[in-house]
């Protein structure tokens, strides 16, 4: 009943294509539990009722389908800035998951061949929240530097 009323309240909030997919949501958690229980029965026959363990495990895909669908849905969404917001975070983590230089990203990244342009997105991703600034060794002159740190990796992007 708590999962049912904190989907219905959440569902309350959206509108449009997200909505609709969050109505289809609220019937995946029984139908889940019932497959996996039927999963557990077949090796252990005396399972006969759908116990809270089944349940939590329902739930818990459940909320997993209900993550995808909202970042699915986000990325549909997206307008072009922000898809190109997206598209070089996405390669700062996976070329520089320790964090990239504005030099690192003007010499990779086709987009931003310009050091003003790369540091102007990357500061955009800061305001945004995807990352943060910090400091950095030096290079080859010695100077004092920052590299962008992304917030996450895309290999722990996943609910918790």
């Amino acid at each position: 009943m708590r999962f049912y009323n904190s989907h219905a309240a959440e569902q309350s909030d959206l509108s449009g294509d997200l909505a609709a997919a969050y109505s289809k949501l609220e019937e995946v958690a029984p139908r889940l539990a019932l497959a996996i229980h039927q999963i557990r029965k077949a090796f252990a026959p005396a399972l006969d009722k759908i116990d809270a363990d089944t349940m939590e495990g329902a739930i818990r895909l459940t909320e997993w389908f209900k993550h995808e669908s909202r970042r699915v849905y986000s990325i549909l969404d997206e307008s072009e800035d922000e898809k190109g917001q997206r598209d070089l975070l996405e390669w700062v983590i996976r070329r520089f998951p320790k964090g990239a230089t504005v030099r690192d990203v003007q010499r990779g990244y086709w987009a931003l061949r310009e050091a003003k342009a790369a540091e102007t997105e990357l500061e955009s991703l800061v305001r945004n929240r995807s990352g943060k600034w910090i400091p950095s060794e030096g290079g080859r002159s010695g100077q004092p530097t920052r590299r962008f740190l992304p917030s996450y990796s895309l290999d722990t992007d996943s609910i918790q």
